[in-house]
């Protein structure tokens, strides 16, 4: 018995092995997803509980912000309805009606025909309003005797009754607009000021909470971004009291500048109507907005570049002062370095905030709100109509309401309700505020302007634009001309293959033997070892006409080793995000289509000046490369500090962010041998460089398969081959796009090189298993899954390595040594595809044998940096790991204990 079990596990000793293995790797793979899923959980869970905790903070500052705004408004209500007092013009018209009423009584006024006899009177009920606005503390109708100001008008001159009304019209409108006006701009203020220190207090607090006693070793962040950060959020007691003292400036002198605009406004709008005329509803929403369009701007532009930090912010010799003036700051009361650096900061970032184009959009919007209210109350109180038989619009930014009919009233009604509704704008007591309440419902805007974030602590701020919108401009500068720099550089390198369809082995008599492969290979011997050179773009260009004038293998040898001479020197955008590099590299595809597309037309001039079509592909593809690279000399700029789109603020950003970026030290770094030995010895690089390079030897064999007829739907002519060589190309522009695109989005760079390595895989399997006429088409839909695969793989690959290199120097040298090793795989792959193969068995095997040996190099790649972060984790966790300086950070880059690999 028991040897029978020990010669049944003899004989099935292998396939017991492969069970054991398949299922021991099926249990870690299944324990690594298990273990996946669980952090994946608990980060989600994590990070809801953190965006509800934010989110409830958010809306309770918000809350706070209008409690706040009701708190101060009254404030400033009180110093309007005192600088503007329609109620004492109003007691002062009613005391001449009543003279005049005693004097036609006693008979006096019979024959009197001044112009006063003919001036409009209030109605019973508007008068009684006029006379009762606010019975606390405002004037009532029965004081119409003896008040204080007999004693003022004593010292004014006498006006007439139609002078009176001119002011009380003036008067009206103005406070009530100038309400308006205080009521947006403190609400868009305050919700400023509490929501920088809002989200201050939270970072501060969390950092607080994040920080490890004393006695604990400490990891300081790659970024240090860190470092001073309570300092700089200033999250004391006396620089939050300190900056919420400067909404004193709008309470008490920021409304007065901006009280006088709104009057030259409405004085020059509504200056020559008489209040006993009637008006119509259009027509007052009419004047409203031209009042608007005077004080906030009549075109977008202007609205934009609308000033408003004057009425907000006192000039900054005046600071002191204004807290002086508060109460805030005592005479001898001591200012910390710390306090005073923190609120410049503050204030700063207020000041660029106001500037900012959002506060103006939002503020316009919150005016918009408060206007509509406003004609709905004149609708409803002196036009008697409902609300509901109006048809509410905005137009131009700014709101009226257009009814469906036109009710008319006289203006002195009119002005009589905005005199009340003044009251109710700067009511901050109950009941609610009416128009405070309309800002909060209406403007969703209000919420999301609360909620901007700015750069964070370290960068320079930017007023006039976003970080965002900054780096748009930047891609649309420079991409388009890297993309076209590097589509004609690698068009001149792989038109060979366009030129070997239309009968350039047959005229330099290399058809027979490895003359043409060599031809391919020379490329990439100088390419590999030579430097840079100056001028490379044209020199290139002009290398490459010369190609069309060869008439021997020679000179086709010689002019192909100068084309690799030259070509090192491109140089292109190292990307911040993998959808970026992407696009920029997948230029290469758009090569392909593109050389495709102009070989065919280029073949069509067979004969002409007695050259053969494959001579005019060289001479018209390098003419136009010396041709772009005298517009691009002009149009590229090297360096930030060189360019005339941006602004002194934007550049300046740059330059810290780049800074920051690649650190400050790693400028004065002197690169020794010693340092560049560093980066050859870490394993984590050599296996980049191995896949990098097997990728990069398929990538050159796709290109050199063009020439092959046998691979097309259908054996065509030379211009059709031409034709069908875009579809694939094409295709893989958009197939690496979208992976970039996931790529980015997911924050995973592994999944996204293996999976397009399978497709590859797949595509050269069909290709080495499928022959024959009757199965072109199937060979043909395999290239597209070559070219996907290929070519989606590279730039992840690329990208990946480049993020995970810390440091100038290592990122540096480590960059420029991947790039040239990876062409040795061209030299590979002009040998691996010969003439005399004519299914190319040969090359196929080996570029599945070299996908293959990727993907296992990826795989090994991504468990080592696994392995590297969790074995860095435990260091930290366990205190054993060391602490890192500041110098020493850009010194060791990745290999420093506090860095982290992504994958």
């Amino acid at each position: 018995m028991i040897g029978a079990t020990r010669r049944w596990f003899r004989r099935n000793r292998k396939g017991l092995a492969i069970g054991a293995g398949v299922i021991g790797a099926g249990y870690l793979a299944g324990q690594y997803v298990l273990n996946k899923i669980s952090e994946a959980r608990e980060r989600m869970s994590s990070d809801r509980i953190a965006r509800e905790n934010l989110r409830r903070r958010f809306e309770q500052n918000q809350t706070d912000c209008t409690y706040t705004v009701l708190a101060l408004l009254p404030t400033a209500t009180e110093d309007i309805l005192e600088a503007l007092p329609v109620e004492d013009l109003t007691k002062e018209l009613q005391k001449k009606r009543a003279e005049r009423l005693a004097r036609l009584n006693a008979g006096e006024g019979t024959g009197s025909s001044d112009m006063s006899s003919v001036a409009p009177s209030l109605p019973e009920d508007d008068r009684r309003s006029l006379s009762s606005l606010q019975s606390e503390g405002f004037v009532r109708a029965s004081q119409l005797g003896e008040s204080a100001l007999e004693g003022e008008a004593a010292a004014q001159p006498k006006r007439n009754k139609t002078q009176l009304w001119n002011e009380v019209k003036i008067t009206s409108i103005t406070r009530a607009f100038t309400l308006i006006y205080t009521l947006s701009l403190l609400t868009i203020f305050t919700r400023i000021q509490l929501n920088l220190l809002g989200r201050r207090n939270y970072l501060s607090s969390v950092i607080s909470l994040a920080t490890p006693p004393a006695d604990t070793p400490t990891i300081r962040l790659e970024d240090h971004d860190d470092d001073d950060l309570t300092q700089t959020l200033g999250n004391d007691f006396e620089t939050n009291r300190r900056y919420l003292a400067f909404s004193w400036w709008l309470l008490h002198r920021g409304w007065k500048e901006l009280m006088q605009e709104v009057q030259a406004a409405v004085t020059e709008v509504f200056g020559s109507l008489n209040p006993r005329e009637d008006i119509a509803l259009p027509k007052l929403s009419e004047l409203a907005l031209e009042v608007r369009k005077r004080v906030e701007g009549k075109t977008e532009e202007e609205r934009k570049n609308r000033k408003w930090l004057a009425f907000l912010l006192p000039p900054r010799e005046e600071e002191d002062q204004l807290l002086e003036d508060s109460g805030v700051l005592g005479v001898t009361e001591p200012t910390s370095a710390q306090t005073t650096s923190a609120l410049r900061h503050l204030i700063d970032e207020t000041a660029d905030l106001i500037e900012s184009p959002t506060f103006t959009r939002v503020l316009t919007l919150l005016n918009n709100e408060s206007f509509e209210t406003l004609i709905r109350q004149c609708t409803a109180d002196a036009f008697k109509t409902s609300a509901s038989e109006t048809d509410p619009r905005s137009f131009t930014s700014v709101a009226t309401v257009v009814p469906t009919v036109e009710p008319r009233t006289k203006l002195a009604n009119v002005l009589a309700v905005m005199a009340r509704q003044a009251h109710v704008i700067g009511n901050g007591t109950n009941p609610p505020n009416l128009y405070l309440a309309a800002m909060d419902q209406g403007v969703r805007e209000l919420e999301a302007f609360a909620a901007t974030q700015t750069p964070p602590p370290g960068l320079p701020r930017l007023t006039q634009t976003t970080e965002r919108r900054l780096m748009a401009k930047i891609d649309w500068h420079l991409m388009p001309c890297l993309c076209v720099m590097y589509l004609l550089a690698f068009l001149d390198r792989v038109n060979i293959s366009n030129a070997a369809v239309l009968k350039l082995p047959e005229d330099l008599d290399i058809v027979e033997g490895t003359k043409y492969n060599t031809a391919l290979t020379i490329f990439f011997v100088p390419y590999v070892i030579f430097e840079a050179v100056s001028m490379c773009m044209f020199l290139f260009g002009l290398v490459t006409i010369f190609q069309g004038l060869v008439t021997s293998w020679g000179g086709l040898m010689t002019t192909r080793w100068f084309l690799g001479f030259y070509l090192l020197g491109m140089w292109y955008k190292r990307s911040e995000a993998q959808k970026r590099f992407t696009f920029f590299f997948s230029s290469t595809t758009l090569a392909g289509a593109f050389g495709g597309l102009l070989a065919s037309g280029l073949g069509k001039m067979e004969g002409i000046r007695g050259y053969n079509g494959w001579r005019w592909v060289f001479i018209f593809e390098g003419l136009l490369t010396c041709l772009v690279s005298f517009a691009l000399f002009f149009m590229l700029p090297d360096f930030p500090e060189e360019t005339k789109w941006l602004t002194d603020e934007e550049r300046e950003f740059l330059r810290v962010k780049l800074a920051e970026d690649v650190g400050e030290a790693g400028h004065e770094t002197v690169l020794t041998w010693r340092g560049v030995l560093d980066v050859f010895k870490d394993y984590l690089h050599r296996g980049v460089d191995v896949f990098w390079a097997d990728c990069y030897s398929l990538w050159l064999r796709i290109l050199c398969t063009n020439d092959h007829q046998d691979l097309w739907p259908q054996p065509y002519l030379a211009i059709m081959t031409q034709l069908y060589s875009i579809p694939p190309w094409a295709a893989a522009w958009g197939f690496s796009m979208l992976i970039a695109i996931l790529s980015d989005k997911l924050r995973h760079r592994f999944a996204f090189t293996v999976i397009p390595m399978l497709i590859a895989m797949a595509g050269f399997a069909i290709l080495l298993n499928v022959h024959g006429i009757e199965n072109r088409q199937v060979q043909y839909g395999a290239l597209f899954m070559v070219t996907c695969g290929c070519y989606s793989a590279m730039p992840v690959v690329v990208c990946w390595f480049v993020m995970n290199l810390g440091g100038h120097r290592r990122r540096g040298v480590g960059t420029a040594w991947q790039i040239g090793f990876g062409n040795v795989g061209g030299i590979i792959s002009t040998y691996a595809f010969l003439k005399k193969d004519d299914s190319y068995r040969n090359g196929y095997i080996i570029s599945v044998s070299f996908l293959s040996f990727s993907a296992a190099c990826c795989i090994s790649y991504f468990m080592a940096i696994w392995t590297e972060n969790r074995r860095r984790d435990r260091a930290a966790a366990n205190g054993t790991a060391p602490e890192v300086q500041d110098q020493d950070q850009e010194l060791l880059g990745d290999m420093a204990v506090n860095y982290r690999y992504s994958y």
